[in-house]
């Protein structure tokens, strides 16, 4: 969506462009997925280690799992803080079911802690995306990570946060996907949201 948009802004001939669902199932495990009322499920970004520890890159790579890692961690924050005032169950699932030696022991940690919380739930890694989405009634997710593009095509409740308040709310990598931006601008999407929902 966000290449048909470049192309229709810079070239007035789009007639025959065409935006097709390439969305398949990587998998799915074969079961019923019942979520509690008012399930919310999240996804962010996922860095795991690398053997780059001889290569000219590992500096790079140090300092952006280091961000990502706080990154991630504000963004489950903020989520956690909108769960205890709005009561909903926050719904998370890992992309892939890697091992534990190949994560840094810090998302090792935070991952436990977060999956301890009150109404907090992990779904099976191999259950499809789509089944979570449709079993949710909001998705949230990292700009620009494909969950919430996912749910928008299925016309499910979904939005991008970003925690950091610095992307464009009208950047069109969103693909038509909501942007929120910080915290302030996400309470107020769950009240509004409540006001629907009653």
């Amino acid at each position: 969506q966000s290449k048909k948009y470049i192309i229709n802004r810079d070239n007035s001939k789009t007639d025959n462009i065409k935006v097709l669902n390439s969305h398949i199932f990587y998998k799915d495990k074969n079961q019923k997925l019942d979520l509690p009322n008012f399930s919310v499920s999240a996804f962010t970004y996922e860095n795991h280690r690398f053997n780059l520890s001889n290569s000219f890159l590992s500096d790079w790579v140090q300092s952006y799992t280091t961000d990502l890692f706080y990154l991630n961690k504000k963004f489950w924050n903020d989520l956690l803080l909108m769960k205890e005032k709005y009561d909903f169950t926050l719904v998370v699932k890992k992309k892939r079911d890697f091992p534990n030696k190949f994560d840094y022991k810090r998302n090792l940690k935070f991952s436990k802690w977060l999956k301890s919380q009150y109404n907090v739930i992990e779904v099976d890694n191999n259950f499809a995306i789509e089944k979570i989405i449709h079993n949710s009634d909001i998705s949230i997710s990292m700009p620009f990570t494909s969950p919430s593009i996912v749910a928008n095509y299925l016309n499910k409740k979904c939005i991008y946060y970003d925690p950091t308040s610095l992307i464009n709310i009208n950047d069109p990598n969103s693909s038509g996907v909501e942007i929120i931006s910080g915290k302030d601008k996400l309470d107020k999407y769950f009240r509004e949201y409540l006001k629907i929902r009653r």
